[in-house]
C-alpha cells in the first residue's frame, strides 16, 4: 500500500484534453505538464503561465503628446459618459453597494424586478450601505442620512 501511494505522488499529470494529443504525437508540453506532491498541484513550467495577459501601457500613453487625442468639450463628454449606459434587456438593474465603514464595494444585477426591489428594502433597513441604482431610465444614488457630510445635508436640507 505504501508504494502505491509512493508512485501516485510521482505520478505526472496531464490536462485531459491533451492525454490524446501527446499519445498520438509522443511529445509532453512541458508548459502544461503538472506534477503532484503533498497533494497540491504544482507546474513545472511557471514563466509561460504566469506572465500577464494584458500588459499595461500606462507609461506609454502618458508620455504621448496631448495633440494626438481628440479634445472633447466637457458637457459633451458627461453626456456621453454619464447618459451613454447600457444594460443587457435579459436585465433589469444593476445595484452597486458602498459600505460607508469598512469602503467594500459590492455590484448586485438583477433579472427581475421583484429580486431587486426586494435587495433595495434590506439595503434602506439596515442603513449601512450607501448604493447605486441603474436601470434602463435612469440611475438612482442612495445614501444613508446618519453617513452624510454636513455640506450634503445642507443639499438636501438648505434650512439646516
Amino acid at each position: 500500500m505504501t508504494d502505491t501511494s509512493v508512485l501516485w505522488h510521482r505520478t505526472t499529470w496531464k490536462l485531459h484534453t491533451e492525454q490524446t494529443l501527446c499519445v498520438k504525437s509522443g511529445i509532453t508540453p512541458p508548459s502544461r505538464t503538472c506534477t503532484l506532491t503533498n497533494t497540491q498541484t504544482q507546474t513545472d513550467v511557471t514563466d509561460l503561465m504566469t506572465k500577464k495577459y494584458f500588459p499595461n501601457n500606462y507609461d506609454r500613453i502618458a508620455k504621448a503628446p496631448a495633440s494626438w487625442f481628440m479634445s472633447i468639450e466637457y458637457e459633451d463628454f458627461m453626456d456621453w459618459k454619464m447618459n451613454g449606459w447600457d444594460i443587457p434587456e435579459s436585465h433589469d438593474c444593476i445595484i452597486r453597494t458602498i459600505n460607508c465603514k469598512t469602503g467594500k464595494i459590492k455590484e448586485f444585477v438583477y433579472q427581475q424586478h421583484k429580486s431587486a426591489r426586494n435587495k433595495v428594502k434590506k439595503l434602506i433597513m439596515e442603513q449601512e450601505e450607501e448604493f447605486v441604482i441603474a436601470t434602463h431610465d435612469h440611475i438612482q444614488h442612495m445614501k444613508p442620512y446618519k453617513y452624510l457630510t454636513d455640506n450634503e445635508k445642507k443639499q438636501i436640507d438648505p434650512f439646516e
